[in-house]
């Protein structure tokens, strides 16, 4: 995510896709060599070995941590703290209550819910007027998927993750001309997302690098 002046990342994997290497050739692209920012939404043994080496070798400012949601995201977060003040990264620990700002002007609100040990993530980034999205289909059988249903409806773009694909039909409700992207066949299969001629959509394999240039 960037804009004219500061460049973040903002990342949704499980670790195991996680590429924090491409995040500094894309703030190069941009004409930075800093990231002001990264936001992880979960965290794993691979976040901590990706960012232990990421940290050491590139400057980032502050580091986002989501609040511990079991003993051993607990475990991996001290790890995670640790790594990135010794390499002189700021922590912030942040709940999905609220948006909070990751580089100037530009707000992100990454919301969880657990059912068991199955972790589901939407976050949305916005300028204050666009917003932008990434909801996995799993998340819409979760107890907080009404409280994100208001921003999946102001989406202009909406990136629909493979993290669980259901078992059964999900719904969301999308704007008329918001932008649509699947990330794989069954997704879309499974889909109750009404798509009008004004929406469009795009189905990829899996969505591995995804970005928003706020101008």
């Amino acid at each position: 995510v960037s804009n004219d002046e500061s460049f973040a990342v903002i990342d949704m994997s499980d670790g195991r896709y996680s590429r924090f290497g491409d995040a500094l050739d894309s703030a190069s692209a941009y004409g930075t060599t800093e990231i002001e920012s990264i936001v992880l939404t979960s965290v794993s043994s691979s976040h901590v070995s990706g960012l232990d080496y990421f940290l050491r070798s590139n400057t980032v400012r502050t580091l986002y941590l989501p609040e511990p949601y079991s003993d051993k995201s607990r475990e991996l977060s001290a790890e995670l703290i640790t790594i990135a003040e010794n390499c002189g990264t700021r922590v912030s620990i942040y709940n999905g209550d609220s948006a909070f700002e990751i580089c100037d002007g530009i707000f992100v609100r990454a919301m969880c819910s657990q059912i068991g040990d199955k972790r589901s993530v939407a976050t949305f980034v916005s300028d204050g007027e666009s917003v932008y999205g990434y909801v996995d289909a799993f998340f819409a059988s979760t107890p907080s998927a009404s409280d994100a249903a208001e921003l999946i409806s102001r989406c202009v773009t909406l990136i629909i993750g493979n993290n669980g694909v259901p078992d059964h039909q999900y719904s969301y409700d999308v704007s008329e001309g918001a932008k649509i992207i699947y990330a794989g066949t069954e997704l879309k299969q499974k889909s109750n997302i009404h798509i009008n001629e004004n929406n469009t959509y795009f189905n990829t394999k899996k969505v591995f690098d995804f970005r928003i240039v706020f101008d």
